[in-house]
């Protein structure tokens, strides 16, 4: 069962900086978070966290230019009051503090990892198909599917995989409202919502280097990513799976 979505923005524009978008404004906070940790990381857990935060800061720096874009096409529907981008986010304010410890301190081996690979690359191909059709619903569940076997996964082996996890949140939440956004425009955002959750959706198994790097300082007790993303709920707006 889907809960209800609620169509009033979390945040507006104007209680950020002026001329930001929701989308780059969140980039620029996770670069600006990921930069101040940086250090702190580094000398709990050494070259591969100083590794692993150059490659998060590059790969942020390169999703700008889109951002700006997508908060262009954005902005008129913004202005009508319907909340695209500005209900999709999760504020960066949310995440723990660094000095956080990771829930497990495991690192997956080749066969976990290609195991995961096959996992995401299904549910790729599956909700890209879905987006084709446009049939929101199946990707939604695809992608809900996909973050419950995936958190399976890490109770199990006790490991993480907290990028991968966030690009599955992120992707699904972004899917889960674009009925709501559709129907709030009379389908004049369907494209643009189709866009962005198709972007995210192509990313969901592009983490897993990420991730390997990011196991190595938690076996050291060291909770990069765990801690540098805020946790997004999906799974709690989408509401139990059917039965």
């Amino acid at each position: 069962m889907i809960k209800s979505i609620s169509m009033n923005p979390k945040s507006s524009p104007s209680q950020h900086r002026p001329g930001i978008g929701e989308f780059e404004r969140h980039v620029a906070e996770a670069i600006q978070s990921n930069l101040a940790r940086r250090s702190y990381y580094r000398r709990q857990a050494g070259w591969v966290a100083w590794l692993l935060s150059i490659s998060l800061v590059f790969s942020e720096r390169l999703t700008i230019p889109i951002a700006r874009r997508v908060d262009r096409q954005a902005l008129p529907f913004q202005e009508k009051g319907i909340p695209i981008l500005a209900n999709d986010f999760v504020e960066m304010s949310e995440i723990p503090p660094k000095e956080s410890l990771p829930v497990y301190h495991g690192q997956a081996d080749r066969k976990l990892r290609r195991e995961v690979k096959r996992l995401l690359r299904k549910a790729k191909k599956a909700s890209l198909a879905a987006l084709s059709r446009r049939n929101y619903r199946i990707v939604q569940e695809e992608l809900s599917a996909a973050l419950r076997k995936l958190e399976r996964i890490q109770e199990t082996e006790k490991v993480h995989f907290a990028m991968t996890r966030h690009l599955l949140e992120s992707a699904g939440i972004a899917a889960l409202h674009v009925p709501s956004y559709i129907r709030a425009s009379s389908g004049e955002a369907e494209e643009l919502c189709r866009r962005f959750v198709k972007m995210q959706v192509r990313l969901i198994d592009q983490a897993i280097f990420v991730d390997t790097l990011a196991q190595k300082c938690h076996a050291k007790g060291v909770g990069i990513l765990v801690n540098d993303v805020p946790d997004i709920p999906f799974l709690e707006e989408l509401g139990s799976p059917a039965s």
